[in-house]
């Protein structure tokens, strides 16, 4: 009896209106998942976001996550060379272990990496349907590592059609050849897709030309991904999945040894990484009153092996045989709840739900053995909903328990102003957040058990205004974005190597800016620019935190005629403080590295409605831009071919 009448209240609650929500729902503009956990318009998110869809990728001809990710305002990328080598990010200032990275809403940052970082110099984007990057604290959905921002790698899904499928096939110089095969299907109430990629290329040196030590030695990648995804629905209110991705890489890097007496950055010949990352899982998901309620259980388990062997040159006598082992697993169960319009309150929902997660990591190195786990519980909720019809609200808590670090309890309040009358929208936003020690903070060199999480505190204020100009209303799209952070107890080892430790000893005190632009003065036409300004300090000393550019800007226009469209694209990074590497190949000690200036440009033409050649040029000026000081942007390169869609 008790059973019928909750099953009642709960009927009760989520049917009314339901055709009318659902219907609304089925023509807002482009949403966004990652910030809320709901779909929700980009409009009315109270939060930095850019989107990287599958159209864009395609028309610029990103192969690469890290190709995606350049022009993103508010986010940096540093490597340390081409394709292969590390990259990582930096958003908001924050340090780069605290940018969380998602596949699918699951956390994949390697737990056998230092930091607990992820590294964007290996992926590439055959299986990726769009990446959604939100800028700001978002612990309170997601947990530890949170503080700067995230990114959400989202894969292609079945559609309504029973057979959708596309594939590419190019080469180019320096010596690089890339192909892929992507298919997506529906029969009855089951639907799948399948994604196959390879990429091989030459590459381009790793370390800078101006080094004496530079020999012309090119530092190569070749990459293979294979995704699949498999669903059955044998009702409408329940949807089983699984889905796997396997990705293998192989590359070359450069390396330091000690060379006169003296540590020097060099050509290393001998030097060569090995990457596999392997992600697999499944859900169920219930609808048992439609779109109005929605549970979801999912289980994932991720796997990264690293190893790392280095062989004696005529240059150094290095001997390194690495191996490095990541492990995590994951429940979840989350749910979504859409409230009835109550008076002026419209479109609220309501999210909770709570994972476990188990991490782990091996490593064997010339520099220690480690073999350690960890376990972490959390729980969360949020409510948003539109009040009076103008004002988009926000509100999440969280609290997470780790078996070793204890509690880290975060919050965030957000809301969006839309003021139609004027076409102008008005963002704000205070947010908590926290990374937790990962375990070679705990347990590797320097270890200490007894640290406590690292903590973040942002506030983002911004207005988005549409000016009617080209005969449009929406002929330019004008947004700035003011933002401003503290992070306290961050984690520094102490002391001398290898005997110090690790502390809760440092702070940093961040403040910045974003402004984006969008010009549509024709239909065949589209012009967009950004600009960021950065100022991260040192909260001790007050000094510029490393590799972090005060000012940065992109711009980038799309053209599309009737059969050929190109669209060019800039990237601008200026001066940054960093650790300088002298020409001789060794420590010039902290300096400014110069500011750099990169130029790509990609171009198709359509041969039929199902074939199309394309062209993309990267880096058409040759710069040598240093990203990281030492380590050199890859030079010039160029990629064609023909593409299909069915």
């Amino acid at each position: 009896m008790q059973v019928k009448t909750l099953a009642a209240v709960l009927a009760a609650l989520v049917l009314p209106e339901a055709a009318r929500a659902q219907e609304s729902l089925r023509t807002l503009p482009e949403t966004v998942v990652t910030a809320t956990r709901i779909p929700t318009p980009l409009e009315r998110i109270p939060a930095g976001v850019t989107v990287i869809d599958r159209e864009t990728i395609e028309r610029r001809g990103y192969e690469t996550l890290a190709d995606a990710l350049a022009a993103v305002p508010g986010l940096r990328l540093r490597s340390s060379g081409g394709l292969g080598a590390e990259t990582l990010a930096f958003i908001r200032g924050a340090e780069t272990r605290h940018t969380l990275v998602l596949l699918d809403g699951v956390p994949i940052n390697d737990p056998s990496s230092v930091g607990g970082l992820f590294d964007f110099g290996k992926d590439t984007l055959g299986d990726v349907e769009r990446i959604e990057i939100v800028r700001g604290p978002m612990s309170t959905l997601y947990g530890s590592a949170a503080i700067g921002g995230v990114v959400n790698i989202i894969s292609r899904r079945a559609g309504a059609r029973p057979l959708v499928g596309s594939a590419q096939l190019g080469a180019g110089s320096p010596r690089e050849l890339a192909g892929r095969v992507f298919a997506v299907g529906r029969h009855g109430m089951v639907d799948g897709s399948v994604s196959v990629e390879s990429l091989s290329r030459l590459g381009s040196n790793a370390i800078a030309d101006r080094l004496r030590l530079n020999t012309g030695e090119r530092d190569g990648f070749r990459g293979q991904t294979a995704a699949v995804r498999l669903g059955v629905q044998p009702a409408a209110w329940l949807r089983l999945e699984g889905f796997g991705r396997q990705r293998y890489a192989t590359y070359r890097l450069d390396d330091s040894a000690s060379i006169s007496s003296e540590y020097r950055l060099y050509d290393d010949r001998n030097f060569n990484g090995r990457d596999r990352f392997g992600i697999f899982g499944g859900g169920v998901t219930l609808k048992p009153f439609g779109e109005r309620l929605e549970t979801r259980l999912s289980v994932a388990r991720t796997r990264y092996v690293r190893s790392l062997r280095n062989r004696p040159d005529e240059i150094a006598p290095t001997v390194a045989d690495d191996r490095y082992e990541g492990r995590r697993d994951r429940v979840s169960l989350d749910t979504t709840l859409r409230l009835p319009d109550l008076g002026p309150v419209t479109f609220a929902a309501a999210t909770f739900g709570a994972e476990r997660r188990w991490d782990g990591l091996g490593t064997d190195t010339s520099f220690s053995k480690l073999d350690a786990t960890d376990r972490s519980d959390g729980v969360y909720a949020g409510l948003q909903g539109r009040l009076l019809g103008r004002l988009d609200l926000t509100a999440q808590v969280r609290r997470e328990e780790g078996e070793e670090f204890g509690t880290a309890n975060t919050w965030r309040l957000g809301g969006v102003l839309q003021l139609p009358e004027i076409a102008v929208r008005i963002m704000a936003a205070y947010g908590t957040s926290f990374r937790a020690p990962d375990l070679y903070d705990r347990f590797g060199i320097g270890g200490n058990p007894l640290l406590r999480p690292e903590r973040g505190r942002s506030v983002e204020v911004g207005v988005e205004t549409d000016l009617p100009l080209f005969g449009r209303d929406d002929g330019v799209t004008l947004g700035a974005t003011w933002f401003s952070s503290r992070i306290t107890d961050l984690i520094q080892f102490t002391g001398t190597f290898p005997t110090g430790r690790n502390e809760n000893v440092d702070r940093a005190r961040i403040e910045g800016a974003e402004a984006v632009l969008t010009l549509r003065p024709a239909a065949w036409v589209t012009l967009l620019a950004s600009y960021t300004h950065t100022d991260a300090r040192d909260g001790r000393d007050d000094t510029r935190l490393l590799r972090r550019p005060e000012h940065a800007a992109s711009a980038a226009a799309e053209l599309s005629f009737d059969r050929f469209s190109f669209s060019p694209e800039i990237v601008f990074v200026g001066r940054f403080r960093d650790l300088l590497t002298a020409d001789g190949g060794q420590s010039a000690g902290v300096g400014l590295s110069p500011s750099g200036v990169l130029v790509n440009l990609s171009a198709s033409f359509r041969l039929t409605e199902m074939l199309r050649l394309f062209a993309v040029a990267r880096n058409l000026g040759d710069s040598d831009f240093e990203p990281t000081n030492g380590y050199q942007t890859p030079g010039r390169s160029v990629l064609a071919g023909l593409a299909a869609r069915w």
